[in-house]
């Protein structure tokens, strides 16, 4: 078979089966227009509005469209045993309710996922070899603990840290300028290498201030303060995304819906909590933010380019005695109706009715009462749980309806509880207060257990209902920086051109400047989980095929892993694909890449050993012994080549459903 029929051949499968998401709301929680008329935040932002019902059940769609890909019978492997609180938890819902676990994965099943899951890349066939040759009954654990003290792990998760912070150079509210931006992702990189508390980690952002000399460009945790400037509106604006941030981020909550007007006649069908909050509780809590008295651009010189005027650093001003100030009637929120003239309105944390200590700053307090309150605990935890399980125990993961997490809540008629799993949300919880918020021990703890090793596949009648007691793993395609990662690692052939990302150093003025002084470097990237940025090199090759797999852009597009026709075009025809498949070597850099293809032919291996090889480069797996005999069949037809027959191949292998989902 050519190039040309395969492709053919594969497009016509893909338009059959294409998996392209078009949610259908339900009903119950879905807000009409009219009842929102009198809220300017509504027209652009519809999604909040549905109930947390309807969002939980759009993504339980997701999570099923995925299981359709897997639905074939699993490798025969051990059963679920207990390894700790975690599976006693899943386990007793499944079994009170007759619902069987899945087996656990294979090893190769497991390696895969851990590889995708920690660190955002696949295995080498060498690293594949060693741990499915590893008879030591602790092996999984020790991958984990050896995946999470790499490089890699940190690229990963900065990446998820990177969309949860919503760390990107040009927003709809600002411009961090390229160095803000890199000395704040830089910031959370150095922060999850050096496995600092989670809690410490977020009050230096919550609580970041600058000097004349420690900007943005120096100060990354400066830069969550930075990112929220609203620049078209009264600094009150400003503290009002702040404290939605602060919300959503770190507690898992989406006190949006009460920064215009009172939650009473408005959240009702959307999440109970909120129905009893009030505008002023947002106030209270955007109060925190009240000493910030501007943050202000300091411009630089550009010696490289003196006509550059559109080159600044951010200062945060601060003055002791601001207060958040009502009677505001202009900007991007309702106008803030006082009682009195100039009303001022002090800081008390929305979830515990605490105001800051007696000359305690307030954004310290702030930080205090966010990452000393259970809620953090619960939403960090449901986070991470999200990301490697594809669906949290609470959904949607960033609105948290606090009047319904608990197996002890009684509930008006109609409502159910948010959480599928309550006391094994709080039984994580404690964990993660316990272990002082260290991120990888949650991590490691959630891998460590049966639940997340169940396999993918299911022995037995699956049922869709069966989704929120994880039952079995869920399938995801792979995001846009994993999927471009795999496609570079399984081939041997970097992005070309590499992946560049600007720095900026700042030095004191030199005649005739009287601006501080910019000069520039760049440094060279080549993996898609080491970018800063989801935005960034839109305008290459590389960049552009990651696009089509909807990274987003940390703003107004949110990352998504539906899936489309495009996308399946783009695996077929982008010569991102079908130029790194060749007999190749490619100079990039300055530095000659040779590709799988052409380096498994310079080997002395018999045509089944290229194509097990082929399968664990690029699946990370052995061939099925289906598999072996139809790949050496082809290769070995006089048909063609031996090199045409590798380089279709792993082509093939690339547009298989195992190597564009991490499962």
């Amino acid at each position: 078979m050519n190039r040309k029929a395969i492709v053919l051949t594969a497009g016509v499968l893909a338009a059959a089966s294409a998996l392209v998401l078009c949610p259908t709301f339900v009903t119950k929680g879905y807000s009409q227009d009219d009842t929102y008329a009198d809220c300017t935040y509504y027209p652009a932002h519809k999604e909040l509005f549905l109930s947390n019902d309807a969002r939980r059940d759009r993504e339980i769609r997701r999570v099923a469209l995925g299981l359709k890909r897997f639905s074939g019978a699993p490798v025969k492997t051990a059963e679920m045993q207990p390894r700790g609180f975690i599976d006693w938890a899943i386990l007793a819902k499944m079994k009170n309710d007759a619902v069987n676990p899945a087996p656990l994965a294979s090893d190769e099943e497991f390696l895969r996922r851990v590889y995708m899951d920690v660190t955002g890349r696949i295995p080498s066939a060498d690293d594949v070899r060693a741990f499915l040759a590893d008879s030591s009954a602790d092996k999984r654990d020790k991958l984990i603990d050896r995946l999470l003290d790499t490089p890699e792990y940190v690229d990963r998760w900065a990446n998820f840290f990177g969309d949860l912070l919503q760390v990107v150079n040009t927003s709809t509210q600002t411009n961090l300028y390229g160095q803000g931006r890199n000395a704040w992702y830089d910031y959370i990189k150095k922060s999850l290498a050096e496995d600092k508390p989670y809690s410490e980690f977020v009050t230096e952002m919550i609580t970041a201030t600058t000097t004349d000399k420690y900007t943005s460009f120096e100060n990354g945790p400066s830069n969550f303060i930075v990112r929220w400037r609203q620049g078209n509106g009264p600094v009150q604006d400003t503290y009002d995304n702040l404290a939605e941030a602060v919300g959503r981020a770190f507690l898992g909550l989406n006190i949006n819906c009460i920064s215009c007007h009172d939650g009473g006649g408005h959240t009702n069908s959307i999440n109970l909590f909120l129905t009893s909050e009030t505008r002023r509780d947002f106030w209270e809590m955007a109060a925190y933010f009240s000493k910030i008295q501007a943050i202000n651009q300091e411009r630089l010189y550009d010696a490289a380019n003196p006509n550059n005027t559109n080159l600044y650093r951010w200062k945060i001003i601060e003055n002791a005695t601001r207060e958040y100030t009502l009677n505001t009637n202009n900007g991007n929120k309702q106008p803030r109706v006082g009682t009195k003239p100039n009303e001022t309105v002090k800081p008390v944390f929305l979830l515990s009715g605490e105001a800051p200590a007696m000359g305690e700053s307030y954004r310290v307090a702030l930080a205090r009462q966010v990452t000393g309150n259970r809620q953090f605990a619960r939403a960090t935890a449901n986070y991470i749980w999200k990301e490697l399980f594809g669906l949290g125990i609470v959904e949607p993961a960033d609105n948290f309806d606090l009047m319904r997490i608990s197996s002890k809540s009684t509930l008006p008629e109609g409502w159910t509880l948010q959480a599928t799993h309550p006391e094994l949300l709080e039984a994580l919880a404690d964990h993660f207060i316990n272990s002082d918020y260290d991120l990888k021990d949650l991590i490691s703890t959630i891998m460590r257990s049966a639940t997340y090793q169940l396999s993918s596949r299911y022995d037995g009648e699956w049922s869709d209902t069966y989704i929120p007691y994880f039952a079995r793993k869920f399938p995801r395609r792979l995001k846009a920086e994993e999927l471009h990662d795999a496609i570079v690692k399984a081939t041997g052939i970097p992005p070309n051109p590499p992946f560049t990302v600007q720095y900026i150093t700042v030095a004191p003025p030199v005649p005739p400047a009287t601006q501080n002084v910019a000069s520039f470097r760049n440094e060279t990237i080549y993996w898609g989980m080491q970018l800063p940025d989801s935005t960034l090199n839109r305008g290459s090759a590389s960049g552009a095929f990651m696009d089509t797999f909807l990274r987003g852009d940390r703003d107004a597009i949110p990352r998504s892993s539906e899936s489309s026709l495009t996308q399946e075009l783009n695996m077929y025809n982008n010569t991102f694909v079908t130029s790194r498949v060749k007999n190749t070597t490619m100079t990039i850099g300055g530095t000659p890449y040779a590709s799988t293809v052409s380096s498994l032919l310079k080997k002395n291996l018999d045509p089944g050993g290229l194509v097990n090889e082929l399968y664990m480069v690029t699946l990370s797996r052995r061939p099925s012994p289906t598999e072996q005999a139809a790949g050496v069949a082809y290769i070995t037809s006089s048909k063609r080549t031996l090199a045409a027959g590798l380089e279709d191949l792993q082509f093939v292998l690339l547009n298989k459903v195992d190597f564009i989902f991490n499962y």
